[in-house]
């Protein structure tokens, strides 16, 4: 499992060694900025409003449990490491050597490709299945179409849907409230199943749709860009 990790310095990457999937309380287990330290950091920050502090990009099926995480067995059967993160903030890879081969840095793509379900489900999770996105910029070139989401949940995030085989009402959406992306025998299906209609740009008009928007095309790639 790989993250983008926000901190006041900006971004960086980390591999995630265990997850506590809790709501808005939800963690995650990885490395500071420096890749020194080992952390318990919280996935949602709440100030003036709700802010997003981890990004995941590429998620893992963890085979161990306890309590409320999951993760690598080797790091939640470690009681030693647990009672030191109860105490304190992070704890040094010194003192954990096993960490120290995930340690070097880990240089994202630009663009993620979609080959499977399991890179769509990745997509679909880093973008809380663009739950509450509004169409920033929709660009057709060809048989080509890239569309740049507003997330609302500090992203913007940009898909190429290449080699478009059929198109519904995109350009009628305003707020999608939930969607799928689905791998199928003639490539992948993009359907939004609950929307407000309207346009590009986060224009609403909450006029009915005939039927659901969707995309069919033969392969996507997607970015992300941290706000």
């Amino acid at each position: 499992m790989i993250a983008i990790i926000k901190d006041k310095d900006g971004t960086y990457v980390s591999p995630v060694f265990a997850v506590k999937e809790a709501g808005w309380k939800s963690e995650i287990l990885a490395f500071n900025r420096g890749r020194t330290d080992i952390q318990r950091i919280n996935m949602w920050e709440k100030w003036m409003s709700l802010s997003r502090q981890v990004f995941i990009v590429k998620e893992e099926e963890f085979s161990c449990k306890r309590k409320q995480w999951t993760g690598y067995c080797w790091v939640l059967e470690d009681k030693d490491l647990w009672k030191k993160l109860r105490f304190h903030k992070a704890v040094s890879i010194e003192d954990f050597s096993r960490f120290k081969e995930y340690a070097q840095e880990i240089v994202l793509p630009e663009w993620f490709e979609i080959k499977n379900q399991a890179d769509a489900e990745d997509l679909m999770s880093v973008s809380l299945g663009f739950h509450d996105s509004t169409l920033k910029r929709l660009e057709q070139n060809g048989e080509d179409i890239e569309i740049e989401f507003d997330t609302s949940w500090q992203c913007n995030i940009t898909v190429k849907f290449q080699d478009i085989k059929n198109t519904e009402l995109i350009d009628r959406v305003g707020i999608i409230y939930d969607s799928v992306l689905k791998k199928t025998e003639d490539g992948f299906l993009w359907e939004i199943e609950v929307c407000d209609a309207g346009g590009v740009g986060g224009v609403v008009d909450f006029e009915a749709l005939p039927k659901a928007p969707y995309i069919i095309c033969n392969s996507i790639e997607w970015k992300i860009e941290i706000l």
